[in-house]
Order: structure tokens, then sequence, then C-alpha cells
């Protein structure tokens, strides 16, 4: 997750004017995490204590996925820029693709922030529909996920 903050969330070329500065300020920062996994301190909201970023932070989402022997489900909203910015979800999908062994499929979904709650109540409804059939092997519809007009769905077979 650290180099997914320096490279998309926080110190990618288009939000920062010094990205060097920026990656060193944010190690600065994740080394008094890393040595400081305290509960009482936070960082990035109330609900996020240095203890859980400090068992965060160096894990690599590539690296648990790419172990599972289950079909993996990966939803990602195409508005998705503050929390996880959907460039993160497509480099992840890159290197799961380039491993080639890996059971998954990935849902792009346009006009989603970080979550169905960030859709209207009928989209997020059918979404929340497609996944749960999906974890179940209905058939969530043409085509995978909900077709919300020219929504972006690159899969893989399952």
């Amino acid at each position: 997750m650290a180099r997914q903050f320096e490279d998309y969330m926080i110190c990618s070329p288009d939000r920062t004017e010094s990205r060097e500065d920026c990656i060193s300020d944010l190690r600065e920062q994740f080394d008094e995490i890393r040595s400081n996994p305290s509960p009482e301190e936070t960082w990035l909201g109330a609900d996020n204590s240095y203890r859980v970023w400090a068992t965060r932070l160096d894990g690599v989402e590539f690296n648990l996925i790419s172990d599972f022997s289950i079909p993996i489900l990966i939803v990602h909203g195409s508005d998705d820029r503050d929390s996880v910015p959907v460039e993160a979800a497509r480099e992840l999908v890159r290197l799961l693709e380039a491993e080639g062994e890996v059971d998954f499929e990935y849902w792009e979904i346009p006009e989603m922030g970080h979550g169905p709650n960030s859709l209207d109540e009928e989209r997020s409804e059918l979404l929340r529909l497609a996944i749960f059939n999906w974890l179940f092997e209905r058939d969530p519809g043409p085509g995978g996920p909900p077709d919300f007009g020219g929504s972006i769905t690159q899969s893989r077979d399952r």
C-alpha cells in the first residue's frame, strides 16, 4: 500500500508540485507509523490508527491475491480519485493478467466513487445484486456487472 500512496494517491505527479519532496515527507510519516503502531495516533481519518496502518503499509495486494486459489471479483469505481484512485486498481489488474494464473474478474463501474454508496440508490442496489449473484455463481446479467450505460468492464473467464 505504501507504493500505492506514492504512485497514485498522495504523491502522483498530478497531485503535487514536487514529487520527490512529497515522497520523502510521506516516507517519514510511514516510518513514524511503523515505529509507533499506536491505536491512539491516527493518519488519514479518525478511524485509521497508526496500529491499523502499520499492518497495511507494507502489504502488496498483488502478492496476497496472486496466492488465492479461489475466484476473485475486483470491483472499482471509475470516479474513485481521493480514496483509492482507479489507476491503482487498473495496475493491479495488469499485474494479475501478466501473472496469468489468477482466476479473477474486474468490474470498473462508471460514475462510482469509493463504494456502491456513491451511486444512486437504484444503481447501488443493482451492483450489490450483481455482486451477490457473482458470489453465488448466479448469472449477474448480460455482460457481468450491471450495465450503467457504457460501463467499462474487463473480465477473465472464471
